[in-house]
């Protein structure tokens, strides 16, 4: 007879199940042998005997079987136990059924048909042509992964193995074998899966490092915004950021486990990106640390958003402080008016010469008054109705003013196409833009050079209004301010329009002029483009309504 270690012994691919008798110790009125089976493969070894002689069962001769095979035998009492006559057609179950699936003999008939009744519908068609299959072919061993319904109506996930004890020359003829409930793990594997798609889809961004600063894991959102392979990533150190307080170390994450602040990276363009970066300690199961989590949350345009805001409010407040301050203002230019109105009178009009200043002062009076009036009205939300504009009049006056002490050096000249149209606006405001445009070509010239305003018409058609956000089809008069300055690079002329952004000296701008030009643009319900590059001067173009 063969003994448990022999069984142990002749365990192969070729025989991976065999029968064999034990004896058990010998009380009064009990079985004097036992049929037993093991049956399975390295990783998975199932002994079973009749549960009737469980009590009385010696297996003192498993200390000969080798160590690894003894721990396995365990793993057989999560199995359910079946032994296949395939003959008579009878499917015994000798253990594990009612423990594992909730069934026993009154509720289970211990037939095949009863068998493929349990199993589920759509799995069915496979598990039977999968068995049929492995029988006809001659193997030794059978495994399939299906559902199967439990007494309560559930369906349990199982793996079956079967495995062929006899055989006669037609083919197999009894089969044993074990299902083994693997439900719990394969929610686990779900919830596993499901969880790293949640990470490879997050917009954060997500990095696990070790205590070495090494980066061992990325997410792909890590490659979005710094347009870097988290293959070039993934085992190289972690890149040091600047942040806005306190930097972290590994020091404080093993003392404090926690740390969360800002941190301000650069993309491989060169570009800022900015994160509300979060560190956590990852520990096993001991509660021993073994990396550190960091998920950061991508904050650029929110911050950008914030500095806008705060600029709008900067702006609301310098519009309340500039109301008082225009009111004043005005009130000082009355004397100066009227004292120069009163010199006229009192000199003698045939000195041309300080007539000529005396009408010069008096000009700019008026002037310095209206650009006075619309700034107070611009303040309180005032609007003023559209007039027609009489543009070479204004960018005459615009030209005087803003190439006053420096006309030895740059030149001007007024290119005027516009004989069929005309546009309406405010002629003040428009007057401000132009003179804003003008003075930022002026002082784009380092030397010598010249400046160009050209007036003409356009008809812009839906698909080239389309480009431009602010943009509608129809008829405008488009100005163009053109200087042969020391230009712009994009990094410059992307930012020209923020609030208080200039690239002049202290003292020498304020960097509202073009945010004021853009606002007044707009009002009018046209738009403005530019053209530049370093060494190659500017393009201003205004787009104006035209009637």
């Amino acid at each position: 007879m063969k003994t448990l270690r022999d069984g142990f012994q002749q365990l192969s691919s070729q025989h991976p199940a065999q029968s064999f008798v034990l004896r058990p110790s010998e009380p009064e009125g009990g079985p004097r042998t036992v049929q037993a089976y093991i049956f399975g493969d390295h990783d998975h070894i199932v002994l079973t005997w009749p549960a009737s002689a469980a009590p009385t069962l010696n297996l003192t001769e498993t200390s000969e079987a080798n160590e690894h095979s003894y721990r396995t035998i365990a793993q057989g009492t999560h199995d359910a136990i079946w032994e296949w006559d395939c003959a008579r057609g009878t499917l015994t179950w000798h253990s594990g059924l009612h423990a594992v699936f909730g069934y026993d003999d009154s509720n289970l008939d211990s037939t095949y048909d009863a068998w493929l009744k349990h199993v589920h519908p759509d799995d069915h068609d496979r598990v039977v042509t999968s068995l049929d299959r492995a029988l006809a072919r001659g193997a030794q061993a059978w495994v399939e992964e299906y559902r199967f319904r439990r007494a309560d109506g559930s369906w349990a996930h199982v793996v079956d193995r079967g495995f062929v004890v006899d055989s006669d020359s037609q083919g197999p003829t009894r089969l044993i074998g074990g299902l083994n409930d693997v439900t719990a793990d394969r929610l686990a594997n779900a919830t596993i899966r499901q969880q790293a798609r949640l990470i490879e889809q997050t917009h954060d961004a997500i990095w696990v490092i070790d205590f070495e600063n090494t980066v061992r894991f990325c997410n792909p959102s890590v490659e979005r915004l710094f347009g870097t392979d988290r293959r070039h990533l993934i085992g190289a150190p972690l890149s040091v950021p600047d942040y806005e307080a306190a930097a972290p170390s590994i020091d404080m994450m093993r003392r404090r486990g926690l740390w969360q602040g800002v941190a301000h990276h650069r993309t491989t363009a060169g570009e800022e990106v900015i994160l509300e970066e979060r560190w956590s300690l990852l520990v096993n199961e001991h509660d021993h640390p073994q990396a550190i989590l960091i998920v950061g949350t991508d904050i650029t345009e929110r911050r950008a958003l914030l500095s806008q805001f705060l600029r709008a409010q900067r702006v609301d407040s310098m519009g309340s402080l500039a109301a008082g301050m225009v009111h004043d203002l005005n009130n000082m230019l009355v004397p100066i008016h009227f004292g120069v109105e009163f010199l006229r009178l009192q000199l003698d009009r045939t000195n041309a010469e300080v007539n000529e200043v005396l009408i010069e002062i008096a000009e700019s009076v008026q002037g310095a008054s209206a650009m006075l009036h619309h700034v107070l009205n611009f303040a309180r939300g005032e609007t003023q109705l559209p007039e027609p504009l009489d543009l070479p009049h204004i960018i005459s006056e615009v030209f005087r003013v803003a190439m006053h002490g420096h006309a030895h050096r740059i030149s001007t000249h007024l290119d005027y196409r516009a004989r069929r149209w005309q546009a309406l606006g405010n002629p003040p405001q428009i007057h401000q833009l132009l003179l804003n445009l003008c003075i930022n070509a002026r002082d784009a010239i380092a030397s010598s050079g010249h400046v160009e305003v050209a007036v003409s018409e356009l008809t812009l058609s839906a698909r080239e209004a389309a480009v431009h956000p602010d943009a509608r089809p129809g008829d405008y008069l488009r100005i163009d301010i053109r200087d042969n300055g020391q230009g712009m690079s994009d990094a410059v002329r992307a930012r020209i329009f923020e609030p208080f952004y200039t690239t002049k000296e202290p003292n020498h701008g304020t960097g509202i002029g073009l945010p004021t030009s853009m606002a007044i643009v707009r009002s009018h319900g046209g738009f403005m483009t530019v053209k530049s590059a370093p060494g190659e001067g500017a393009i201003f173009s205004i787009f104006l309504r035209a009637v």
